[in-house]
Parts: C-alpha cells; sequence; structure tokens
C-alpha cells in the first residue's frame, strides 16, 4: 500500500520545549494533574510562561491510586481538556 500510516514525529532541543508544545496544542482551558514530585521546571514553567495560556495544574499523591481517581472523576466533565502527567 502506498498510504502513510506514520504518526508525526517531532523533536525538541529540550524536555521543557517538548512539555510546552505538548500542553500549548491542547484544547483550553487544560488541567493538568502532576505528580507531588515532578521535575521541579514542569510547576516552574506552569507558574510563569503558561499560566496566561489557560493552564492550570493541581499537585496529586501519584501513589495513591484512589485520590488519582478521585481528581479524574472531579475533572473529566469540565470543557477543556485533562492531562495526568506521569514521570518515570
Amino acid at each position: 500500500s502506498t498510504e502513510d500510516t506514520t504518526a508525526p514525529t517531532y523533536a525538541f532541543s529540550s524536555g521543557m520545549a517538548a512539555v510546552a508544545s505538548l500542553l500549548l496544542a491542547c484544547k483550553s482551558p487544560v488541567k493538568l494533574l502532576l505528580p507531588r514530585d515532578v521535575y521541579h521546571g514542569v510547576p516552574t514553567q506552569l507558574h510563569s510562561s503558561l499560566k496566561d495560556h489557560g493552564v492550570a495544574h493541581e499537585s496529586v499523591d501519584m501513589t495513591n491510586c484512589n485520590e488519582i481517581r478521585q481528581k479524574i472523576k472531579e475533572n473529566i466533565e469540565s470543557d477543556g481538556t485533562l492531562v495526568v502527567w506521569i514521570e518515570t
């Protein structure tokens, strides 16, 4: 088949550029559920350059499945995009 079935691929010069691009590509408003022990650059960027773009965030204990479930239920019905951020 000559049909191109590959997904688009993007490369970024930094992880923070990838974070910003991902969040800015989402339908606004964006609600981000972050782990409490997230890389420090993510909330820093959220408090500075992304706060004026409809991106809000909340810290969640990612070791507590009940808390994650509850936060998803609280936010899933809102207009916009819900992002659950998981880091390894």
